[in-house]
């Protein structure tokens, strides 16, 4: 019987992996994640063959989730995940127990998220399941809201499923539409309105964390992962409303979205939304507004007919 190893490995061989994979999304995109300082790409292989592979973001022997991140852990070889079902307790917790004991020999606290499409987490809530005086996994159930835009023909069939209060604004803020134009972005004057108008407030360490995530999405938005587009008020000339888009093989993903509190009053987050479907149903399968997690947020996300999707946080 083949054994199970770990070890790193490299850019090339990782992306080889996540290609295929039931479980890529551009959270764990070698590609995406190589723009990023401290990464790397840690796998579980079978023999030769490479199982699954988990990237890992550090500090301080810390295994951390970035800002704006959701399902940021591990992705499985294709071949794995379609293997016969009676294969896959005795295969996942294999693979899944060599990772828990390189993160306990490694990193003194551990953060990852499974993404949506990897719900058994019994080794993990198992792992020293008769001690108790070891270590445990937290286990939190979240929840993503997301819109299968592949069983739309088109934004009338999408909007069919909204909640009527928002097909009401988006009708009544196109009046509002003329009041503003597309801007060129200013990425300091976007951290600044997100961070102004949003309902939590942070400390000055916080804040510099933020910003400094914000510029990466952001410029990594440029480079080709996604889209970024703003808008002023003509008036005032002043930004009032941004999102920020990232794409993976499927899917877009909502990352940042932001306005100016009096704008938000009027309806532009609805209309803002509503174009981005606009652009995207006949692009992608999925539309992910990346986390369902407050009552508000939760509301109005789903709000837009999206449906919800548990995923788990782990971390001990």
């Amino acid at each position: 019987m083949e054994k199970y190893t770990i070890k790193s490995i490299d850019l090339s061989e990782a992306i080889k992996i996540w290609d295929t994979s039931p479980n890529a999304c551009i959270y764990n995109s070698p590609s995406f994640l190589n723009n990023f300082n401290n990464i790397k790409f840690v796998a579980v292989l079978k023999g030769n063959e490479i199982v699954c592979c988990w990237p890992i973001f550090s500090s301080e022997k810390k295994m951390i989730i970035p800002n704006f991140f959701y399902y940021f852990g591990p992705f499985w070889s294709k071949k794995i995940i379609e293997q016969s079902t009676h294969s896959w307790l005795s295969t996942s917790s294999n693979v899944y127990l060599k990772f828990i004991d390189f993160f306990s020999k490694n990193f003194k606290e551990v953060n990852f998220q499974l993404h949506y499409t990897l719900l058994d987490i019994r080794v993990f809530d198992w792992w020293n399941y008769e001690s108790k005086n070891k270590k445990k996994f937290k286990i939190a159930p979240k929840y993503s809201a997301i819109i299968s835009l592949s069983k739309k023909k088109d934004l009338k069939e999408v909007m069919s499923d909204y909640r009527y209060v928002r097909r009401y604004e988006i009708k009544n803020f196109i009046e509002m539409q003329d009041k503003l134009e597309n801007c060129d972005q200013d990425i300091e004057k976007m951290c600044t309105l997100y961070l102004v108008n949003n309902s939590q407030k942070y400390n000055k360490n916080q804040e510099k964390s933020l910003k400094d995530d914000i510029k990466n999405i952001c410029n990594l938005a440029n480079k080709g992962f996604g889209k970024i587009n703003c808008f002023k008020e003509k008036k005032t000339n002043l930004l009032v409303y941004f999102n920020v888009v990232l794409f993976d093989k499927n899917s877009v993903h909502l990352v940042l979205n932001s306005c100016e509190n009096k704008w938000k009053k009027l309806g532009i987050m609805a209309w803002g939304t509503n174009n981005l479907l606009n652009q995207y149903v006949n692009k992608f399968d999925k539309f992910d507004f990346n986390g369902a997690n407050s009552p508000l947020r939760g509301d109005d996300k789903h709000s837009y007919g999206a449906l919800e999707k548990l995923y788990f946080q782990l971390k001990y």
